[in-house]
């Protein structure tokens, strides 16, 4: 709480600076997913709200926990094949879901 106060002091005082957090711009998106843990077989529907290059948020109530990596299945539109991205947990801090880093794309 200290640096919440603290910070909007700076702004009342015109000294505070905004910095972005992300590499990249998210998009809003409603986009159906699937996602499984890396030891798992079994794809659990989710949904995708917010998407960029870098990452997304993905709105689930499962617990993850900061680094857990994890694979997301992503149909394109027009898309034959699920892409199968392996994403790292980065934020598990937001009320509707847990932020996500796409690694890379899976093998195959």
């Amino acid at each position: 709480e200290w640096r919440k106060l603290q910070f909007l002091r700076d702004v009342a005082l015109g000294r505070a600076t905004m910095a972005p957090r992300r590499r990249h711009l998210r998009q809003p998106v409603l986009v159906e997913i699937r996602w499984r843990r890396t030891d798992a077989s079994d794809l659990v529907p989710a949904t995708i709200s917010e998407i960029s290059e870098g990452g997304a948020l993905l709105l689930t109530d499962a617990g993850f926990a900061v680094g857990e990596e994890i694979i997301i299945e992503i149909t394109t539109p027009g898309g034959a094949r699920p892409l199968e991205l392996t994403s790292i947990v980065r934020n598990t801090q937001h009320p509707e879901g847990v932020g996500v880093e796409f690694m890379r794309r899976n093998s195959g």
